[in-house]
């Protein structure tokens, strides 16, 4: 008995030591496998470098387009200040506003807008007296009957397309005249055609009664006026 009692803790000793061997080996495996995802993470954590002459054609580009941007904002400055100088000057020119007062835009753009709208009808009012005129010439001149050529649709439409401003305005109109009498007989006055004259005959002895419509209305209603 005494020998096997001596001989137990030698079992227990080698098996305490392959157990710590075992645990020591598991906790080098383990740190080993620790060090080895900590190294992986460093490396997949690692920054990006980039070529210098890459990186310096990045900044050169973004040095342009600052500098684009500021002449462009500069140009859109200046644009402002000229329309602005501009309708000033439009604004004392016309007297809407005094030199120490500021103009108001979209007065001064409704104020233009009629102004043009004024011209353009005296325009046109004096389109239709020149063709009127031209016409009543040419009808004394050839001997036309002024009512008859005024109740004609087709003559009214033909003179509205007469250009006054054309260097061969009355000739046209005579012309256009020329050819309704000889086209219609209807159209001939009756009685010799008077002498051809700038003058008014609005008035005197021998002259017809009133005609009941102008040819200031036909000839305004045939050019849009």
């Amino acid at each position: 008995m005494s020998e096997e009692q001596g001989q137990e803790p030698t079992v227990q000793d080698d098996t305490t030591t392959a157990e710590d061997a075992q645990a020591e080996a598991l906790l080098a495996e383990a740190a080993q496998r620790v060090d080895g995802g900590r190294d992986g993470a460093e490396e997949r954590e690692a920054p990006r470098t980039f070529d210098e002459a890459y990186v310096r054609k990045l900044r050169d580009e973004s040095a342009s387009h600052r500098v684009k941007a500021k002449e462009l904002e500069e140009r859109l400055t200046e644009t402002e200040q000229r329309r602005q100088e501009q309708l000033d000057a439009i604004a004392k020119a016309l007297g809407l506003a005094p030199d120490d007062a500021p103009p108001d835009p979209e007065e001064l753009t409704r104020q233009l807008a009629d102004a043009q709208q004024q011209t353009t009808a005296r325009e046109a009012e004096l389109r239709t007296l020149r063709t009127e005129r031209a016409a009543e010439r040419a009808a004394r001149q050839h001997g036309a009957d002024v009512d008859a050529l005024l109740d004609s649709r087709a003559f009214a439409d033909k003179l509205g397309k007469l250009d006054p401003s054309d260097e061969g305005f009355a000739d046209a109109v005579s012309d256009l005249v020329k050819t309704a009498v000889e086209d219609n007989p209807k159209y001939k006055a009756d009685g010799p055609a008077p002498a051809a004259s700038s003058a008014d005959f609005s008035g005197g002895t021998g002259e017809r009664a009133p005609r009941p419509t102008s040819l200031f209305e036909a000839v305004k209603r045939a050019t849009g006026a």
